[in-house]
């Protein structure tokens, strides 16, 4: 079988390939740059029931870049009626546009006003 490590290393080469096609991506580790404008908004959201009902949601609103922080209330375990605060990148998302992808991985979601 020599077509295996051939194909093996094409592969491997390719692994950067999407995203400088794309442009530069910047690591979720990297800070921002002096003078990003960021917004935040509180909600209040039930997510779906599981045993890390707030690590499902992190994970998955954390893959939109333009998410900088998300932050729960002090209820930990539970999965509904929590508040979370989440810092966004004005520049790449708007609050609505926010709102909606929260409203897609919670079944209920409403705004709470900022103190």
């Amino acid at each position: 079988m020599r077509w295996k490590p051939w194909w093996m290393m094409a592969l491997t080469a390719c692994v950067g390939c999407g995203a400088s096609a794309v442009g530069t991506v910047p690591s979720p580790d990297t800070p921002l740059p002096p003078g990003e404008p960021v917004d935040a908004v509180t909600l209040s959201v039930d997510v779906p029931r599981s045993g890390d009902c707030e690590e499902a949601f992190d994970l998955a609103l954390y893959r939109n870049r333009a998410v900088h922080l998300i932050e729960w209330d002090a209820d930990a375990g539970r999965c509904m009626n929590r508040k979370v605060r989440i810092v966004y990148l004005r520049r790449q998302i708007t609050r609505d546009e926010l709102i909606a992808e929260v409203r897609g991985r919670a079944s209920t979601v409403s705004v709470v006003a900022n103190p």
